[in-house]
């Protein structure tokens, strides 16, 4: 029995744009990632966990695989060959712009003793783990007809109706805490907002990024979990060693002497700040200190017409909801997928 686990998910794995890199070119970004996958593997192996179960999502753009990216995650799971490795297909993971696939980046991963790569539903004791699917509502009712009584833990990458995007919007899913009902515990990737959803004695978790991959994660406290598959115990770990989103927000009755120094220690420490001025002039006391940082003008954003109507196209629609959730407009891609498959009947994004 697979007593001990710990399941991470959302990695996003690529070459990401970032003004900063180390001496080999890496961006700092992607080195953070694998430095918090790395993190993983050191607690696993001091705790005496054998195994890491990935939720979905290794690859980040579908289609693409960045050869770079991946040949140093193989690094990482090369080194650690003592640890075994259960890698689920997630919707990011996809060869083509499909849907169902055949094939998936993280087959990459196959070559190597200590890794399983799951792209079919696949049952591990009283754990049943179930890839990213169009349809899977029907593959966990065809999974779990016969047997549920002995399936405590279902594994999955998928939206759920009552959970909710790092920008606080929700998405109408055909998946929803109910059809998780008689199961302990449910364990997902896709939202990479940690949180705890619960209906009766059902606890479903996400365990979201193991670092802000878009700015809306700015104040997201990221993590990995330990699961104990007996008792179906969960513990949140943080993740560390990673650049922080802080968001600086300027208002008339603000106190600039402290913002000031937030931001200024902000830079210091080499963290991600974005500014949003919810006043008509910036202070000039902030002007110096601003340089190199994002400033986002919110004055004028909140004097504008906020309008959605029919006669607007679903992604005019869309758009116009991210505006409104002033959601930057650099994150839009991933949005916009998740809401044009949501409006064309998909489950989840």
């Amino acid at each position: 029995m697979l007593e001990k686990f710990i399941f991470t998910a959302d990695i996003h794995l690529k070459m990401w744009s970032d003004k900063e890199h180390d001496d080999e070119g890496r961006p700092l970004k992607l080195i953070e990632i694998l430095s918090t996958f790395e993190q993983m593997c050191k607690y696993a192996k001091a705790h005496d966990i054998p195994s890491i179960i990935i939720g979905g999502d290794l690859n980040d753009t579908k289609g693409i695989v960045s050869v770079r990216a991946f040949l140093l995650f193989q690094e990482i799971v090369r080194r650690y060959d003592d640890l075994h490795f259960y890698i689920l297909h997630g919707n990011h993971d996809a060869c083509t712009g499909r849907i169902e696939e055949e094939e998936s980046a993280i087959q990459l991963l196959e070559p190597f003793d200590n890794t399983t790569i799951i792209m079919e539903p696949m049952r591990l004791d009283n754990i049943l783990l179930v890839p990213y699917s169009k349809n899977i509502p029907d593959v966990l009712h065809h999974q779990t007809d016969n047997g549920i009584e002995d399936i405590d833990i279902i594994i999955s990458h998928l939206g759920l109706s009552e959970a909710t995007l790092s920008s606080g919007i929700s998405i109408k899913s055909t998946m929803t805490a109910r059809s998780f009902q008689g199961f302990k515990l449910v364990l997902l990737g896709h939202y990479h907002k940690p949180q705890l959803v619960e209906d009766g004695d059902t606890k479903i978790y996400y365990v979201g990024s193991p670092i802000p991959v878009r700015r809306d994660e700015a104040t997201e406290e990221k993590r990995f979990l330990v699961v104990d598959s007996e008792t179906c115990e969960v513990e949140s770990i943080p993740t560390t060693g990673y650049r922080r989103y802080v968001e600086v927000i300027i208002e008339e009755d603000s106190d600039t002497l402290e913002l000031a120094q937030q931001i200024t220690n902000a830079k210091k420490a080499g963290h991600h700040v974005v500014v949003r001025n919810k006043t008509a002039n910036m202070p000039k006391q902030l002007e110096g200190i601003i340089e190199g940082v994002q400033v986002v003008d919110m004055y004028e954003a909140e004097e504008e017409i906020r309008g959605i109507t029919s006669a607007m196209t679903p992604e005019e629609q869309c758009k116009k909801y991210l505006e409104i959730e002033e959601i930057l407009e650099e994150d839009w891609d991933e949005y916009l997928a998740i809401g044009l498959e949501c409006v064309a009947g998909g489950t989840d994004g």
